[in-house]
C-alpha cells in the first residue's frame, strides 16, 4: 500500500557510524537525498558528520528518542547488532510517525517488522527490514529463479558464501557470532520452526562447490516467504569442510561464538582497521547460491554475483529511502517489493547467473 506520508523534501536520519553508514552518506549525496547523522558514540558521529558535511548528533537508544525524531521523514538504521537497535528504533519510529528502514538480516528484526504491519498502517508509515545484500539480494536471486521455473513452487534453498574479507566491524562480528550460536530456523510445511544442534549441518550437493551448509536463522526466510510463499524455505551458511567434520566440531564452534565480546560495539573506529577495510576485496564475486524446486520435481539453480556487501547494504538502504520519499509507503514491505530488483546506485549492479534449467 502506497501513497501516504509522501514528502519528497523530507530529511532522513542515518543512525550508525560504521562502514555501511559511511558509504550510505556518500550514496545519499549522489541521490540528492537529504540526511542527518546520529549514533551512540559522539566522537564517531562528529568525525563522520564533519567529513560528509551533514548535521550530526549523539543519540542514546537507552533514552526516549521520540522528540529527537521529530521533523524527519524516516530513519535509516545502519547500526548493529540489530537484535538490540531494531526494536528500539522501530518502536520510536512508530511513536514518532516516521518511516523505518534497516539493512538487518536478523530473524527477530524481520519478525518484529511484519508483526508491526498493522501499527504502521494505522500510523501511515512504511517499514522495510533487510535492504542490504541479505535480504534484498536474496529475494532478487530467488525471484528470478522462480520466474525461470515458471511452475508451481515447492521449496527454496539459499546458500550464503564467505565474503573472503577478514576485516569486519565489531558489530558485524557480533551479529555473525549470534547467528552461529543461536538455533537455526527454516520454514517446513509452511511453518517456521527451530533447527537445533547438529541437525543444522547439511551435506551440500557438488554444484555448490563447498562441502557443508549450516542452517541459519536469518531474516531471508521471512522476506522470501513474503514474496515467494513456498512449502519449504531454508537458508544456510557455506562451510568448506566435510559435513561429518563440522558435526564433530559443531558444539565447540557454537560455544566459541557465544563468547564473542560485544563491549567494542559502538566504540570509535580503529584507524588501522579502516585502512585495511578500504583495501579489502570488493571485486564482483559469487556471494549467494540459490535453488528453486517445483512441485513437479524441476530444479532451477543460480548464483548472484555482486561487489562488496557493505556497499550493497549502503546502496540498498538509500535506494529504499529514495523510493519512499518519491512514492510514499504504508505498512511493512520487503526491500524487493519496494525496489523490484532495481538498484542503480550499487556499483557494480548485482547480476544473477542461471546455472541450469
Amino acid at each position: 500500500m502506497r501513497g501516504l506520508n509522501t514528502q519528497k523534501k523530507g530529511k532522513w536520519l542515518v543512525y550508525g557510524t560504521g562502514s555501511v553508514a559511511k558509504q550510505a552518506l556518500g550514496f545519499a549525496a549522489l541521490a540528492e537525498l537529504p540526511v542527518s547523522l546520529a549514533g551512540r558514540n559522539a566522537i564517531s558521529v562528529h568525525r563522520l558528520a564533519t567529513a560528509n558535511g551533514v548535521p550530526g548528533q549523539k543519540l542514546d537508544l537507552d533514552e526516549d528518542i521520540k522528540a529527537a525524531l521529530q521533523g524527519y521523514l524516516g530513519i535509516l538504521n545502519l547500526a548493529g547488532p540489530y537484535q538490540t537497535t531494531a526494536p528500539r528504533l522501530l518502536e520510536a519510529s512508530l511513536k514518532a510517525g516516521i518511516h523505518y528502514v534497516d539493512v538487518s538480516n536478523d530473524l527477530s528484526s524481520h519478525k518484529l517488522a511484519w508483526a508491526s504491519h498493522g501499527r504502521a498502517t494505522t500510523a501511515g508509515i512504511g517499514i522495510v527490514a533487510g535492504a542490504g545484500m541479505g535480504t534484498c539480494h536474496s529475494e532478487l536471486l530467488l525471484n528470478l529463479l522462480a520466474q525461470r521455473a515458471n511452475a508451481e513452487l515447492l521449496e527454496a534453498t539459499l546458500i550464503m558464501l564467505p565474503s573472503g574479507s577478514s576485516h569486519k566491524s565489531s558489530a558485524v562480528q557480533a551479529s555473525y557470532a549470534a547467528l552461529l550460536s543461536e538455533d537455526g530456523a527454516e520454514i517446513k510445511d509452511h511453518i517456521l520452526r527451530a533447527v537445533r544442534g547438529v541437525e543444522r549441518v547439511h551435506r551440500l550437493e557438488s554444484w555448490a562447490g563447498v562441502g557443508a551448509g549450516i542452517v541459519m536463522a536469518t531474516g531471508d526466510i521471512v522476506a522470501i516467504s513474503q514474496t515467494l510463499p513456498m512449502k519449504n524455505i531454508s537458508v544456510m551458511a557455506a562451510v568448506d569442510a566435510d559435513p561429518s567434520r563440522v558435526r564433530v566440531l559443531f558444539d565447540q564452534l557454537t560455544c566459541d561464538a557465544r563468547r564473542k565480546p560485544l563491549d567494542q560495539v559502538g566504540a570509535p573506529p580503529n584507524q588501522q582497521w579502516e585502512q585495511q577495510l578500504t583495501q579489502a576485496e570488493t571485486q564482483p564475486q559469487v556471494r549467494l547460491l540459490g535453488e528453486i524446486t517445483t512441485r513437479s520435481g524441476q530444479s532451477v539453480r543460480g548464483q548472484l554475483i555482486a561487489g562488496s556487501g557493505t556497499s550493497a547494504a549502503a546502496a540498498g538502504a538509500v535506494e529504499v529511502a529514495r523510493a519512499i520519499s518519491e512514492n510514499g509507503l504504508v505498512g511493512t514491505h520487503t526491500a524487493y517489493q519496494v525496489l523490484a530488483g532495481r538498484m542503480p546506485l550499487a556499483k557494480p549492479s548485482p547480476r544473477v547467473v542461471i546455472l541450469d534449467h
